[in-house]
């Protein structure tokens, strides 16, 4: 379900059609003598109130991949990470480097397939769980 939230900002309105969200809004006195209209717009006021203060966070799907490879391809792997999209790159450096980075799932396939065609298929690529960041 999608709801159109409109919020007045420098004098002009603007709609966001916003999903997956709770609200809840407490109104301590009943309202009988607003009606049933007043009190729908007492209740819409409120909620457009909040959405504005709270603000509008937007989450994106994202896919965990791990790599592991030699040090000597470390600069060029993180590199095409960077410039791919990656988000919250963690490295690990044991034995070989361990890189776990969020990639959108659009582009991860096409990022594994680069990374393995530079590394001549030096590094090994799994993917993990979909998160929202």
């Amino acid at each position: 379900m999608t709801v159109n939230l409109v919020v007045q900002r420098e004098g002009r309105f603007w709609i966001k059609g916003l999903s997956g969200i709770a609200l809840v809004v407490t109104r301590y006195f009943g309202g009988i003598l607003l009606g049933t209209g007043g009190l729908a717009r007492a209740y819409a006021d409120a909620a457009v109130s909040v959405m504005e203060v709270a603000g509008i966070v937007e989450r994106r799907l994202y896919q965990e991949l791990n790599i592991n490879l030699d040090y000597h391809w470390l600069g060029l792997i993180k590199h095409e990470l960077e410039n791919g999209g990656g988000r919250q790159i963690n490295i690990k450096y044991e034995q070989q480097v361990n890189i776990q980075v969020y990639l959108r799932p659009e582009t991860l396939d096409d990022i594994v397939k680069l990374l393995t065609d530079k590394t001549a298929a030096q590094i090994v690529a799994e993917k993990g769980k979909s998160i929202y960041l």
